[in-house]
């Protein structure tokens, strides 16, 4: 071989090398940047399933009177989304609009607008910020100031009257708790239970708590559960104080320093062994305020009863002829 061909040769061998070097670059690029996308994407994702999962459980304890029509993931970026809901209020069976809710995520953690289930007032009167439709205030019986009108417990019933063909929804604060049973009673029949609130074990003053802040059941979970033995463990021993089973080991949110799961665990203390098979340990459950919605006309029977200790309204709609009403 002569120094020609040599050098040629040489000179081919090292392009080839440069080339394999460039090549196995290339892919050794492409491979770290297909791992950190898919890294990030797997991030983005479990925080997402996260706060899924979190809200879905709150809902399920928290929120009077508020339910969820559509409730999904939304990409806003290829790294970061929202978990959004639908939601509206039940008026006697009449869905109403009642503001939206987004929890934001990307792959770098959760962001949580805390403002947007918060009370917005305008003069003495609390809204919902999106919809500014009136939101129904409970009072804790143990924290009353005069000085303060969020403070003063409202008596709206009164007002109710001259709501003429609307459906009305109205919070029931008790002059104390009062047993599942005795409320059947209590409460007229051609008004809906929607809501019972299980009440405060604080000080604080619960007519300033955002929504989610709110504990209680919904009126339809509170009936007697048949155990089905073809369902898994889990499913089959369901009932309406699993979820607030749950949340007491996972809720972790203050007002100033007392801790909101407190209301909770007050209430599992002494109920949380209940069988939902047998409506007579049903009837023992203790609650401190209800939403009751119905036809206006219908709630004057309330009037003047004394176990009252606060009326506040809250949504309102027209009654329309071609509504079918849960109590018809």
């Amino acid at each position: 071989m002569n120094m020609k061909t040599f050098e040629i040769a040489t000179k081919k061998s090292k392009k080839k090398h440069l080339w394999k070097t460039v090549g196995l670059s290339i892919l050794g690029l492409l491979l770290i940047t297909g791992a950190t996308l898919k890294t990030l994407q797997i991030l983005t994702a479990n925080n997402g399933e996260k706060i899924y999962q979190e809200h879905e459980l709150l809902s399920q304890v928290a929120y009077p009177n508020i339910e969820y029509s559509t409730y999904y993931y939304k990409a806003t970026s290829l790294f970061a989304g929202a978990v959004h809901a639908d939601r509206h209020k039940d008026l006697a069976g009449v869905p109403v609009a009642f503001g939206d809710y987004e929890y934001h995520y990307d792959w770098l953690g959760t962001y949580l607008n805390f403002s947007q289930d918060g009370p917005s007032y305008k003069g003495e009167i609390a809204y919902d910020r999106q919809t500014w439709s009136k939101l129904p205030l409970f009072y804790n019986t143990e924290k009353v100031d005069t000085d303060d009108f969020a403070r003063v417990p409202s008596q709206e019933l009164s007002l109710v009257k001259d709501m003429s063909n609307q459906l009305v929804e109205v919070a029931i604060t008790f002059d104390k708790k009062y047993s599942f049973g005795d409320l059947q009673t209590m409460l007229p029949q051609n008004l809906k239970k929607n809501w019972y609130w299980i009440g405060t074990a604080s000080k604080e003053n619960t007519a300033d708590f955002r929504i989610d802040q709110l504990f209680g059941f919904q009126g339809e979970a509170l009936k007697v559960y048949e155990p089905d033995a073809e369902l898994p463990t889990e499913a089959a021993a369901w009932n309406p104080l699993a979820p607030m089973k749950k949340m007491a080991e996972q809720y972790n949110h203050y007002i100033g320093e007392y801790a909101l799961v407190t209301d909770v665990k007050t209430f599992l203390d002494k109920f949380g062994k209940t069988d939902f098979s047998k409506q007579e340990e049903i009837d023992k459950l203790e609650f401190a305020g209800i939403i009751l919605t119905g036809r206006a006309e219908d709630f004057a029977q309330l009037e003047g009863k004394d176990w009252i200790y606060a009326s506040s309204i809250g949504a309102s709609t027209p009654n329309q002829p071609y509504y079918r009403l849960d109590f018809e």
